[in-house]
This record gives C-alpha cells, sequence and structure tokens, in this order.
C-alpha cells in the first residue's frame, strides 16, 4: 500500500513541476521503514510485488526486473498475463527497446487477442 501510495505522490510531484523533494524523501523513508518491519516477519519471495515496487520506487528498475524474473522462475506453469506486462514495463523502463520488441510479441503469441476473454487474460 504504501508503495502505491509512493507512486501517486511521484506522478504528482512530477506533473507540477514543482516536485517537493522533502515530501518524496518522507515517502520513501517510510516505505523503507514498513518494508524492513515486513522482512522480519515474512520471506521476500511471499511478497514479491511489493519488493518489485520498492525497487521501482528507488528508481532501481533493473533489480525489479530480476526480482521478478526470480519470482517468475519459481512459478509454477505459465505466468499470469499480468506479470508479463510488469516485466514488459520494466523493461520499457530500462530503454532497452529491443526487449520490449520481442517482449510484445511473445505476449501476443501466449494471449492472443482474437480468443475470447476467458482464455486471453489467464
Amino acid at each position: 500500500a504504501l508503495a502505491d501510495l509512493h507512486k501517486v505522490a511521484a506522478a504528482a510531484g512530477a506533473g507540477d513541476g514543482a516536485g517537493d523533494g522533502a515530501d518524496s524523501k518522507a515517502a520513501l523513508e517510510a516505505l523503507d521503514a514498513a518494508v524492513a518491519a515486513l522482512h522480519r516477519w515474512a520471506a521476500k519471495e511471499e511478497h514479491w510485488k511489493l519488493l518489485v515496487a520498492w525497487h521501482r520506487a528507488h528508481g532501481y528498475a533493473a533489480t525489479a526486473l530480476a526480482a521478478l524474473d526470480e519470482h517468475l522462475a519459481k512459478e509454477k506453469g505459465p505466468p499470469p498475463k499480468e506479470k508479463l506486462e510488469l516485466r514488459l514495463e520494466l523493461l520499457r523502463e530500462l530503454g532497452w527497446q529491443h526487449w520490449v520488441d520481442n517482449a510484445k510479441a511473445l505476449l501476443l503469441l501466449k494471449y492472443p487477442q482474437s480468443y475470447p476473454p476467458p482464455f486471453n487474460s489467464v
């Protein structure tokens, strides 16, 4: 939840051009404290989405991609479309356009739009 709050705060700060650095720093510190407290109680693998969001909030897109890839490797069965789209966003953040193009093509192969909704959103 704090990662979502930070994302909203960062977007609001970037939108007006005046972005208050103190608010952003305070939000990151609160996020860091919450993640540290969570790590005392649960393994990182149990909350992969928060871990990826934490890395993105700190501007570590490559580390977020590595954490997501590690999670996808441990997952049994084919990955859901949501996770592949998140991977696509991370590749785009890194500026790896050739990887983005390849991931989009593979996403269309795995989840074609011509299938009815229950089958293309698995």
